[in-house]
This record gives C-alpha cells, structure tokens and sequence, in this order.
C-alpha cells in the first residue's frame, strides 16, 4: 500500500478519538482538536488514492483542510493557557507568538537566499501554518507547568509536543524542498504520519489506562456505599 503511513495514522487518530470521548473531565477542546485531525486525515488518505501529492487539486485541498484543523488547535491551546494566571498567560503568549514569527523570518530569509531573493508561491502557505503549528505547540508546552489534572497533562504533552514538532518540519520542508527536493518530498510522505502515529497512538494508551484506573477507583467506593 502506498500510503500505509497515512492509514496507520488514521488508525491511530480513530483510536485517539475514542479515547478522548470516554474520559470525564476532559476539556471539550482536545476531542474537538483531535476529530478535526482524523477528519482532515480521512480526506487526505482518500485525495491520496484520487490524486498525486504534488498536483494543484490536493494542494488545494491540503491547505483548505487544514486551515480547520489549525483553528482547533489554537482554540485548544488557549483553553492550555488557561491554566496559567492571566498576566502570565499574556507574556507567555506575546512570547510565542514573537518566537513563532522570529523563526518564520528567518526561513523566509533563508528561502530567498537560497531561491535568488524569490520564494516560491506554493510555499507560503507553510510558512503560516508552520509558525502557528509552532505557537500552539509551544504554548502548549509551557502551559504543563501549571496544569494539574492528569487527563489534561497527558493531552497537552501529546498535542503539544506533535503541533511544535509538526511546525518544525513544516519550517525546514518549506526551506529545505527548494534545493533538496527529492529528500523532501520523501519525508513528507512519511514523516508527518509517523509523528500522528506516536503522538496520538500515545494520547490514546494514557488516556485509556487513565479511564481504567479511574474505573477501578469507583469499584470499591460503590461497593463501600452498598455495604452501609
């Protein structure tokens, strides 16, 4: 199959959805954040059996897609910030958003110096989706220093740590796919399915075996109810 990373990511994602959805207390963000990325995978597992990666149409429908999966997570990672106290949030906030545009310039930068002071049209949308994946990812993170709740900490680190990873590939695709093409191109079938792989296969086992303990927890309080 051409595109078994894309279809275990599937998997992965389905699995991850359930899991967000049976456990209590979980902010209704991570689930929504978590759907929209199955969907988006869905579409683009069958666009891939449509279409080539490289035609206009599912470039197309990539950045149309994916622009849902984005607003989700920004509205995910502001319920992260949350946590925070509200003028911290702010500086954390200021902070990312500063260090998500410093490294969106310097890849645009880094484009034009490598493409003869030209960037690519098709290459833009990655700059802007990198640097929110980057935001996001990177507020995410540091918004774990003060969450507390095990089902959230789990969340956050798992999405977290997949949208910074995710914008950093996006970063060094855009930069790195106008002189090493061919290379690019390769990881780009493969890689960002792979960090959907772990991170949600990830999210789903913890938050699966939080769901377990939980469950074992209410046994002997009920059981302890009955025998009053």
């Amino acid at each position: 199959m051409r595109h078994l990373a894309t279809f275990v990511s599937v998997v992965a994602l389905v699995w991850a959805v359930s899991a967000t959805l049976r456990v209590p207390g979980l902010t209704w963000t991570v689930p929504l954040n978590v759907m929209a990325q199955c969907f988006f995978a869905l579409l683009a597992l069958w666009g891939l059996q449509k279409t080539a990666i490289q035609s206009p149409a599912y470039w197309l429908f990539f950045n149309l897609g994916f622009l849902l999966v984005l607003l989700t997570a920004f509205i995910c990672s502001g319920r992260f910030l949350a946590a925070l106290p509200l003028e911290i949030a702010i500086v954390v906030m200021v902070s990312c958003i500063a260090f998500s545009l410093a490294v969106a310039r310097v890849a645009v930068w880094r484009m034009e110096a490598l493409n003869h002071g030209r960037i690519p049209a098709k290459e833009f949308p990655l700059i802007w989706q990198g640097a929110i994946l980057l935001l996001c990812g990177s507020v995410t993170l540091i918004s774990l220093l003060a969450e507390t709740r095990p089902a959230l900490q789990i969340s956050a680190t798992a999405l977290g740590c997949f949208w910074f990873l995710l914008g950093c590939f996006f970063f060094a695709y855009a930069v790195g796919n106008i002189h090493l093409h061919t290379q690019f191109q390769m990881l780009n079938r493969y890689l960002p399915a792979m960090l959907a792989i772990v991170a949600f296969s990830w999210l789903a086992f913890q938050l699966s075996g939080l769901q377990a303990e939980t469950a074992r927890q209410e046994v002997p309080q009920n059981v302890e109810v009955i025998s009053q």
